[in-house]
């Protein structure tokens, strides 16, 4: 058995016709080859047919070398991956994000494609949600003072108080404050009758301060003291007041007040409560209260009086 090429090799034996038959033997030897494929690739390779998709070094494949002799190669194959990457981040109205170089201030989805050390793509998708600031107006009342989350007491119907804070989504959220405030009030009616008088359901007979306490059209405090005078005879009327006079009584609306210097009627209904109140007019319009019976202070340069009417 050779395994080199050669051309000494040499054989003899005997011819046809006895005498000696040296052969001498030229020998050629081609050889097998073995060689390796190094390659490197994004995400997948085909070779041969075959795709790979992770790094490998078994892969081999046969083939005829130019001598003819078998050829086998094996492969040295990387591969790397492309890389995708999400993110999810948020902002408030009115702000702006900055992404691959640009100035986003919407909501929606960003992709941005770049490369990896290894050359494979690395692709970038951002989720962008943009949060609204709030903007609301918180509307209130209250008797006489209201204290707000600032902190402060009011005591005066106010729409100006702003007050910041944080809303659910981490944005700013202005709240302003428009508020009423109405008054408790505390009156003094300073009347006379003969024998008996009758106030908020009850009959006096006696001169004597009494206190009613009820509640104002707006549901605050409504403390009325009446100063009551009983006498046998006559109708007493405060010192200096004079006389006053209302028509038509009973009224369906409108009521003439018949008497000098006029600044204010405070109009009370049965519970005491002030209903209405008219400046520096002898004329007043009652017709948007219900029917009943009605207690008017009428305050006048000289004095007060207090008269009743009915309103049909």
């Amino acid at each position: 058995a050779y395994t080199a090429s050669t051309n000494t090799a040499t054989y003899t034996t005997t011819n046809a016709v006895g005498c000696d038959s040296t052969i001498t033997l030229q020998l050629t030897i081609n050889y097998s080859t073995a060689s390796t494929e190094t390659a490197t690739a994004c995400d997948s390779y085909t070779w041969h047919g075959t795709a790979y998709t992770t790094s490998t070094t078994t892969p081999t494949y046969s083939t005829t070398n130019a001598v003819g002799c078998d050829s086998t190669v094996t492969l040295d194959l990387t591969i790397h991956y492309s890389q995708t990457t999400n993110l999810a981040d948020s902002i408030c109205e009115g702000e702006t994000y900055t992404f691959s170089g640009n100035t986003l201030t919407t909501t929606g989805l960003y992709v941005d494609t770049l490369q990896t050390a290894f050359g494979c793509d690395s692709v970038l998708m951002l989720t962008l949600t943009v949060n609204p600031v709030s903007e609301t107006i918180q509307t209130e009342s209250d008797c006489d003072s209201y204290t707000w989350i600032d902190g402060i007491t009011y005591t005066v119907s106010t729409d100006e108080p702003t007050f910041t804070a944080t809303n659910q989504y981490g944005c700013d959220s202005t709240i302003t404050l428009h508020l009423t405030i109405n008054y408790s009030s505390h009156d003094t009616i300073v009347d006379s009758a003969t024998g008996s008088y009758t106030w908020q359901g009850n009959t006096y007979t006696e001169s004597g301060e009494y206190v009613f306490n009820g509640q104002t059209e707006a549901g605050c405090d409504s403390v009325v003291v009446l100063q009551l005078t009983i006498s046998d005879v006559g109708i007493g009327m405060p010192d200096g007041v004079g006389s006053v006079t209302l028509f038509p009584n009973p009224t369906t609306g409108k009521l003439t007040i018949v008497a000098d210097g006029v600044t204010k009627v405070e109009v009370y209904d049965q519970n005491g409560r002030l209903v209405a109140t008219f400046f520096d007019n002898n004329v007043i319009d009652i017709g948007h209260l219900p029917t009943g019976a009605y207690t008017l202070r009428i305050t006048l340069h000289t004095g007060t009086s207090v008269n009743r009417v009915i309103k049909k």
